[in-house]
């Protein structure tokens, strides 16, 4: 199985960075996830953004860059600019984070938009909000959801139940494959066409859902 390691500041694009010199980490064990801000997310911001994030990391390609959250720059500048990176094979996919269900129909309506490989939200045990709307919109467009939070930064881990059931099913072995209609496919261990990578960590939350940014990214 692969490794997923999601890269949101400039420290931690600098840490795996020099893992990865320093023949620590394997490039093709991993999956390499990282985002542009949405001050940055502008036709040309978006590429600059990306290129100082190669540097840091030493890398010739992200295989998934996100907006972290939808701003003010137009939806369509972003995804021409994600447009633009695939061409130049700087990134494999894109996607976004923190998108509602009208950030996802603005979306659908831009050139190129269904395109969009996933949406990175909160998701766990303890945060279900999204499925009173937003999965279901997800499922409707077959758009995978990548949860961050997963396990309430640690918290979930910790109680024994939850261990037990984890051992028996064999939780946190999701596997991340590509599809060509949206880039992007979850699937567990079963098989089934998941809405959940167990898996995946990320330690930021959009502010404007009332969480704080830790590090800068893009």
């Amino acid at each position: 199985n692969r490794a997923f390691t999601e890269i949101t500041g400039y420290a931690a694009e600098e840490v795996i960075g020099q893992a990865l010199r320093g023949n620590m980490l394997a490039r093709d064990a991993l999956f390499i996830v990282s985002k542009v801000y949405p001050h940055n997310a502008s036709a040309d911001g978006t590429v600059a953004a990306c290129e100082r994030s190669l540097r840091r990391l030493g890398l010739t390609h992200i295989d998934l860059y996100l907006l972290h959250w939808r701003g003010a720059h137009p939806l369509h500048e972003t995804v021409a600019a994600f447009e633009k990176l695939q061409r130049r094979g700087l990134i494999r996919h894109w996607g976004v984070s923190n998108f509602d269900v009208d950030d996802l129909d603005a979306l659908a309506a831009v050139p190129g938009g269904s395109a969009c490989g996933v949406n990175q939200v909160c998701y766990s045990l303890g945060e279900r909000g999204i499925e009173h709307s937003l999965l279901p919109a997800q499922r409707a467009l077959r758009m995978p959801v990548m949860a961050y939070c997963p396990i309430d930064q640690g918290a979930l881990a910790r109680r024994v139940d939850l261990q037990l059931i984890g051992r028996r099913e064999g939780a946190g072995r999701g596997i991340l494959r590509a599809r060509p209609r949206a880039g992007l496919r979850m699937e567990s261990p079963r098989g089934d066409a998941g809405e959940l990578a167990p898996h995946v960590h990320a330690r930021h939350r959009d502010p404007g859902h009332g969480a704080r940014v830790e590090v800068p990214c893009g």
